[in-house]
């Protein structure tokens, strides 16, 4: 009798001590409030009209920001402002746009599932349009600081990276003429331009937190070595990137999709820029369980 009643006493202490040990790794996993990925993003900014009284962004769909929450997390966004620019004009939904066009945004919870469960958190997508008026910006905006609106009243302010919003402030000229490029999947992209005409290379525009992903050369140089260079009429100019493969596992918590520009001077010393290709990560992997454990505890 005495063994089975230590057996018994021993089983309830294990069950006691299992309980308390997940009960404490729940608590340890838990976390406060939604944690927002880094996104970096540049938008070209334009009228759909000549009478049109605010800028329109995302020509090729809304702007997606990602954060982190807890899976038992019953709240959503329902709105975002800037305090760069308050003036700013934003929708903000969690489900993705079943209408989406400038000055439509339109999406419905019907058949729509809020996030991507990992473990006990959930990854969550907010979509943005954004609408500008006229009279109340200049040639760019940088959007850093938001404060995002929670269904039920609550609200959070947080740092989502660098949003960049842009005017087509300078003509491409008629220097360089492309004869191809390409872009994959895992994040290569190339073009090459024949001169029509002598130029010198100013720069090239590239967002400073995201240089250390990539490798962008200019005829299988570093992009900045040519800064100042000068090319003759006929000449050949090949520009690639690809994405940093030392590094492309650090990419799993930053979104990014910007579009560097490649600024000159023609002979007479006017200046001009040529967009290039788009660099994204739009087809990322999810983090895993692990890696989000270390992110939202450790490596913020």
């Amino acid at each position: 009798m005495d063994k089975n009643k230590k057996i018994m006493k021993t089983g309830l202490i294990l069950i006691g001590v299992t309980l308390l040990l997940n009960i404490c790794t729940i608590l340890f996993l838990r976390i406060k409030e939604p944690v927002f990925l880094h996104h970096y993003y540049e938008h070209k900014m334009y009228l759909q009209n000549e009478n049109d009284l605010f800028y329109s962004v995302g020509l090729d769909g809304p702007i997606k920001l990602q954060y982190i929450t807890n899976i038992t997390d019953d709240k959503q966004v329902i709105g975002i402002t800037f305090k760069e620019a308050p003036d700013l004009y934003v929708n903000a939904s969690e489900y993705q746009p079943a209408i989406f066009s400038p000055g439509m945004f339109y999406s419905s919870s019907d058949n729509n599932t809020l996030g991507t469960e990992i473990g006990t958190y959930s990854l969550r997508t907010v979509y943005l349009n954004i609408n500008i008026p006229i009279d109340s910006v200049s040639d760019q905006l940088e959007l850093s600081e938001a404060i995002i609106l929670f269904s039920g009243g609550g609200q959070l302010e947080v740092n989502i990276g660098k949003l960049i919003l842009y005017k087509d402030g300078l003509s491409s000229g008629n220097y360089l003429m492309e004869y191809s490029g390409s872009s994959s999947s895992s994040g290569k992209s190339d073009i090459s331009f024949k001169l029509l005409n002598d130029i010198r290379i100013k720069t090239i525009t590239f967002l400073d937190e995201l240089k250390n992903y990539m490798n962008l050369e200019i005829n299988n140089l570093e992009y900045t070595t040519v800064n100042d260079k000068e090319y003759k009429k006929d000449d050949t100019i090949y520009i690639s990137n690809a994405l940093n493969p030392q590094i492309i596992k650090d990419l799993s918590f930053i979104r990014f999709g910007i579009y560097p520009r490649l600024y000159y001077e023609n002979s007479q010393g006017n200046t001009y820029y040529k967009p290039l290709f788009r660099v994204s990560n739009d087809n990322y992997n999810n983090p895993n369980f692990l890696d989000i454990i270390k992110y939202v505890k450790f490596n913020r």
